[in-house]
């Protein structure tokens, strides 16, 4: 320890969120760090929200309107008194260590400007979609390297003196947006894969799909303002975010074989046969680590399960990106006005 350890505003943004906000804030009282403060906004709800708050919150921020995840950001942010400030999603359980990581990560690294954490492999919910997605997050995240250009939304701290350098933005994927908005200014976002925490969301079919393409599509969009390529192309860590080249590379496979796969089937051509099977090849070989990873988690037949969901996903991310690629494009419907 190289200094005294910091004040934290601990902020929590929630609407509707009776379901998960009491676990939510129950974890953050029991936290062995205790020099902090608790910010909830609550962002409209309609629900017993306000009322849980109040039990554990220093200060509760209520919108009269629902606006979304941004601007609550940006009212717990601007209520904050901490030299820090954590953002928790509404659905996340941290651990008892957690803030005292965070605060100790912070003084022991002055130059840090940011941080980050993962999911844990542990999940409340046994059905197939709510595993899958929280397993995938927690292996995305496995091999990355401590300094990153992102940040995951449910867990990060910033330095407060940071926050007057993000932009406005209007889309989901804003963690994304806030990390490469960092990066642009030459600020150090730390990831700690040490920093786990419990995602309480329950997934199902056509949740999981859709959230992988709204933010597949906000994405690209982000990808195209911050000159996503240039990452990839400089950087060692051959990763954009938490993409890694792999996973890239495996997403192009795929509208490969679809293409490829199309092409056959009208023209009964074999060389599309042919380079569609290699294309499927190459698509193995790059998701057979996670693959692997969910069976020897979850289970050979949760792995199995898990191969035409996997493909089907990246066909839902692939359609996400070119859709967001479009947009931003032809129309550049996304807002990156200085706060």
């Amino acid at each position: 320890m190289i200094g005294k350890l910091p004040y934290l505003s601990v902020a929590v943004r929630v609407y509707n969120g009776e379901g998960t906000l009491r676990r939510c804030l129950e974890a953050v009282h029991l936290s062995s760090y205790k020099d902090y403060e608790v910010i909830v906004v609550d962002d409209g709800s309609s629900d017993n929200t306000y009322s849980i708050a109040r039990l554990y919150a220093d200060a509760i921020l209520k919108h009269s309107i629902n606006q979304g995840l941004v601007v609550s950001c940006r009212t717990a942010f601007g209520a904050a008194s901490g030299d820090i400030i954590v953002n928790i999603d509404a659905d996340v359980v941290i651990r008892r260590d957690t803030l005292a990581r965070i605060a100790e990560y912070f003084t022991d690294n002055p130059e840090v400007d940011a941080l980050t954490g993962l999911l844990s492999k542990e999940h409340p919910h046994t059905d197939f979609f709510s595993q899958y997605k929280n397993l995938y997050r927690h292996f995305s995240f496995m091999t990355l390297p401590e300094r990153i250009t992102f940040l995951y939304g449910s867990l990060f701290a910033i330095r407060k003196e940071n926050v007057a350098l993000l932009s406005h933005y209007a889309g989901m994927a804003e963690d994304l947006f806030f990390g490469q908005c960092l990066n642009a200014h030459g600020k150090k976002i730390a990831f700690l894969n040490n920093l786990e925490v419990m995602h309480l969301k329950k997934y199902s079919a056509t949740s999981f799909f859709r959230n992988d393409f709204i933010t597949s599509f906000c994405c690209a969009k982000v990808f195209l303002k911050y000159k996503g390529w240039q990452q990839i192309a400089i950087n060692s860590r051959k990763n954009y975010a938490d993409s890694s080249l792999r996973q890239i590379i495996s997403i192009i496979a795929v509208f490969g074989i679809v293409a490829g796969g199309a092409a056959f089937l009208l023209t009964n051509y074999k060389v599309f046969l042919a380079g569609t099977v290699c294309l499927f090849l190459v698509w193995v070989i790059c998701n057979m680590n996670f693959l692997t990873f969910l069976s020897r988690e979850r289970g050979f037949v949760f792995g199995l399960l898990s191969i035409p969901v996997t493909f089907m996903d990246q066909i839902i991310m692939l359609t996400g990106i070119m859709c967001g690629f479009t947009d931003m494009l032809l129309f550049r419907k996304i807002s990156f006005q200085k706060r």
